[in-house]
């Protein structure tokens, strides 16, 4: 009988009225695409120049090191392995060759990268010898 009514017009069509619940089970992501037009919409109305090139430049350059951590955390967390100083190596590495380059601003810049990248390689190794004895491998 259903149906019949549906052909005829007299009720309305299921298919419609759930399209709008499919598509946000479909589309899970959108959820949280509105929740950034609201904050970023919330914050332009507050802060009118929240939405300047330039902001949006500085933004997207924290953002970009964040990303670098979540791809390196990623991966580890894929080879079931946990290890949450990732942000603490990268907090001590820039720290150190913020005080050097402060300290000797004519070093060059390739100096300062290459200590980044060794207080980085450094700490690693420490932490794997530190995990290594903790599973009595050492």
């Amino acid at each position: 009988m259903t149906a019949l009514a549906e052909e005829h017009g007299v009720a309305p069509s299921r298919q419609s009225s759930h399209f709008v619940a499919e598509l946000l089970l479909r589309f899970r992501e959108l959820g949280i695409v509105a929740a950034l037009v609201l904050v970023v919409g919330a914050t332009t109305i507050d802060n009118h120049r929240f939405l300047s090139i330039t902001n949006v430049q500085q933004i997207l350059a924290s953002a970009s090191i964040i990303a670098l951590l979540a791809i390196g955390e990623t991966i580890v967390i894929i080879t079931r392995n946990v290890d949450l100083s990732i942000g603490s190596v990268l907090g001590i590495s820039a720290y150190a060759t913020g005080v050097l380059y402060q300290h000797h601003p004519h070093v060059s810049l390739a100096v300062v990268f290459l200590m980044a990248l060794g207080i980085g390689v450094l700490c690693g190794v420490v932490n794997e010898i530190g995990r290594a004895s903790c599973r009595g491998r050492v």
